[in-house]
């Protein structure tokens, strides 16, 4: 699991054992929006945001990397 936030702290991403990555805005408050994507049989192992901050690359256990948009 792995966690990341936004330059200027106005998002938070959160990678969890539940294999899911969910977005945490400063608009939602930090409520769950959506989850981000699904990871059937493979773990987040980490987060890093863009260098636009528009956007997420998680990385997982199989090596696997997935780009998720932050709308």
């Amino acid at each position: 699991t792995d966690l990341a936030f936004s330059t200027f702290g106005k998002n938070l991403v959160v990678a969890s054992a539940d294999n899911c990555v969910y977005i945490f805005t400063e608009s939602s408050k930090f409520t769950i929006n959506y989850p981000l994507e699904v990871l059937l049989d493979d773990l987040p192992i980490s987060i890093n945001f863009t260098v636009q901050n528009n956007a997420v690359i998680v990385n997982t256990q199989k090596n696997n990397h997935y780009k998720g948009v932050i709308l």
